[in-house]
């Protein structure tokens, strides 16, 4: 290992660290490769399966990531007889000694085998990405639909196919999950180095796609390209497309990643001019800061293009000729401000996916509509023919509005809206309440328990979201009667003061899976209490509170599901040198825990006793949580810069995933206590993670 150390005071910080990774020995293979296969060990017709999956481990070779690929690749064949397994893992061993990574060669070859038809094509569309790079999931999704990938049963709605097939991915071990606050379910994922080259290597083969690193590394088999990819966030990709003479006419789909600093507007400019791209289904611009109005003239030429995403870009208006895009069924400009859609958005009648931030009143025409999600409703006639799509679509599956404080609804426009929601076929709903206050957030749920009483029927649907940004004005307290939500399975709500009696009506919401709750203070001098039956399906719960250090006490049997948990402490206001959340180890289920320390003005010795005591409170938990801690505010000692709270995290307990730049900090998964602090000019981040091992003993 190397290390370069520079010393703050008392803290010892560790900048740079390389870690060379070995494999491991018998015992600790066993001991991983059982772990990830607990499901099946406890399944009567596996009873000998230790024993007889022997065979299979030892052609991991001690390699970490062949262990758990081969453990997915067990736990998505669990239907077949275990004698058959075995003879599998039998025949394969028998033919020679593997060494390690020829073994974990064959068992990605044998992971690849296994997946369907549909599946295969999915996974190997992910080599169009580059490595380190975080995939969101609905992009992915809608990408594969537009590459006509997936495969409906039972005329299954496509976005439930995708979410199927990226699922089995994870638990397959050939994706890892990403996950944010902002959900219970990943956002994205990422793709280990490994598996990314034995994806590529595939896709090669099959003339599946190409990346702009592989044109430049040489000649391609192939003159024909069906997908191009370009990481425009690497300088010498950035002129490819300038610089190649690769023949383009026959491409399929264009990936544009990242930043597009190299990539000079004649460029694109030249591609919608010289290119007819007569058989283009995919264009994705995810970031193109040169790209203008004019870049885009011409584009009604794309007579078969079926998906088109513009992220950021000096765009601020559509062409008219986009009506002539017939065959479009995704319109993504999620990431775009203030683009304005021309008049005959109406012609798009195929559209069935949109994802804007904006109003857009032609879209609510659009007789296929499936998916219609970020959309501002910021007027009573753009409401109003929100409501009239509701009545009228067979179709809508997924809906998501901004409401904001500008242009509330009145309670009979909300009425004739969340009663058309109650009729609907709605599977989810997000409601994002922009600048709500008390006023606002309470005609939003007493309209929604008259309109639900005066129906006796409830609203039920997969994913019920609201989020009450109180970023304006923070709401006063809790509604009473949010209870009469009773589907609500996320919510985001921001309070000026919470109080025992919020948790109360917070509790009550027993289908609640997700709870994001800030507070600027609690006048309250004694913990609340989260009592046996409180918030029953509760995973992942964020509770910041600004301004002081409010203590939560969990009885046994309250949130009995709770998986992630993310806390604030504030260390200079805690009352009677009291620690709170006593009671943790009720938490049984408990496997993540994110602690930010707000450090303003404390001693150094205060703020390691704060953690001292957070450590000695987790480690009573049977589950053995991994705890990351994070430092922000001025210590009065060794002073810590503050930092950004932690947003993308990789389900890996060896990387902690930052929100900008998606800097990635690695920690040694052997050592009980590591920490890490990364400098630039003005900030730093004080990160550092305990691995509870062996707790109860």
């Amino acid at each position: 290992m190397a290390y370069r150390v520079h010393g703050h005071g008392k803290l010892s910080i560790v900048l740079c660290q390389i870690i060379m990774m070995e494999v491991l020995n018998k015992e600790n293979s066993r001991i991983l490769f059982l772990s990830k296969t607990v499901t099946l060990q406890k399944e009567e017709k596996w009873a000998g399966f230790e024993e007889d999956s022997c065979y299979m481990l030892k052609m991991c070779g001690g390699m970490p990531l062949a262990i758990i690929v081969a453990a997915g690749l067990l736990l998505a064949r669990k239907s077949e007889a275990l004698a058959e397994l075995k003879m599998v893992g039998e025949s394969i061993y028998s033919l020679k000694e593997y060494s390690p990574s020829e073994g974990l060669t064959k068992i990605l070859q044998m992971s690849y085998a296994d997946l369907s038809l549909p599946m295969k094509s999915c996974f190997l569309y992910l080599s169009v990405f580059p490595e380190n790079y975080t995939i969101n999931k609905h992009c992915l999704i809608l990408l594969w639909e537009a590459e006509g990938f997936l495969e409906r049963i039972d005329k299954e709605w496509s976005w439930l196919t995708g979410k199927r097939y990226f699922n089995e991915l994870i638990s397959r071990r050939l994706i890892q999950p990403v996950f944010t606050f902002e959900d219970d379910e990943p956002m994205g994922c990422t793709i280990h180095g490994v598996i990314l080259d034995f994806i590529r290597s595939l896709s090669r083969e099959e003339n599946f796609t190409m990346t702009a690193a592989e044109l430049n590394s040489g000649p391609f088999p192939c003159d024909t390209i069906r997908r191009f990819s370009l990481d425009c966030g690497n300088e010498d990709e950035a002129d490819t497309l300038s610089t190649s003479s690769v023949h383009l006419s026959s491409m399929r789909s264009l990936i544009h990643l990242r930043a597009a600093g190299k990539l000079d507007p004649p460029v694109i400019g030249g591609f919608m001019d010289i290119f007819p791209f007569k058989l283009m289904r995919v264009l994705h611009l995810e970031v193109a800061s040169n790209l203008q109005n004019h870049h885009l003239h011409g584009i009604g030429g794309l007579v078969l293009l079926r998906y088109l995403m513009l992220g950021v870009s000096g765009i601020t208006r559509l062409p008219q000729d986009m009506g002539e895009l017939e065959r479009l069924e995704t319109l993504d400009l999620s990431s775009s401000q203030h683009i304005t859609l021309p008049a005959s958005i109406v012609k798009l009648q195929k559209l069935t996916h949109v994802r804007l931030i904006q109003d857009a009143a032609g879209i609510w025409e659009m007789p296929e509509l499936e998916v219609a999600s970020g959309i501002c409703a910021g007027s009573s006639s753009s409401f109003a023919k929100v409501v009239e799509l509701l009545r009228k679509s067979q179709r809508l599956r997924m809906l998501g509005l901004t409401l904001t404080s500008a242009s509330i609804p009145t309670e009979i426009d909300l009425l004739s809206f969340i009663d058309e929601v109650v009729k609907s076929k709605l599977q989810s709903l997000s409601l994002n309440c922009a600048c709500y206050g008390d006023d606002a957030t309470t005609l939003l749920v007493d309209s929604w328990e008259k309109v639900t009483a005066s129906l006796g029927k409830i609203f039920e649907p997969q994913r019920f979201q609201l989020s009450i940004d109180g970023s304006c004005q923070y709401l006063v307290r809790v509604p009473p009667n949010m209870g009469s939500l009773a589907t609500l399975t996320h919510l985001s709500i921001r309070l000026d003061v919470i109080e025992s009696e919020g948790f109360l009506v917070l509790g009550s919401l027993t289908n609640l899976i997700l709870l994001n709750l800030s507070a600027i203070d609690c006048p309250e001098r004694r913990r609340s209490v989260i009592r046996k039956g409180m918030f029953p399906c509760l995973k992942v719960f964020s509770f910041r509170n600004e301004h002081s250090w409010m203590g939560l006490e969990f009885k046994g049997g309250a949130m009995p599901q709770l998986q992630r948990l993310e806390r604030t402490f504030v260390v200079r206001t805690r009352w009677n040198q009291e620690y709170p959340d006593i009671g943790i180890e009720h938490l049984t289920c408990l496997i993540k825990v994110y602690a930010t320390i707000n450090c303003n003005r404390a001693k150094v010795s205060e703020v390691e006793a704060a953690e001292a005591t957070i450590i000695a409170q987790l480690s009573k938990i049977a589950t053995e949580p991994v705890l990351y801690f994070r430092r922000s505010g001025y210590m009065l000692q060794s002073q810590v810069s503050e930092g950004t709270s932690l947003r993308h995290i990789k389900d890996d307990d060896d990387q902690i995933w930052e929100d900008e730049g998606q800097h990635s900090i690695p920690v040694p998964s052997k050592s009980k206590l590591s920490q890490t602090r990364k400098d630039d000019d003005k900030h730093s981040v004080f990160s550092k993670k305990v691995v509870f091992q062996n707790a109860q003993k």
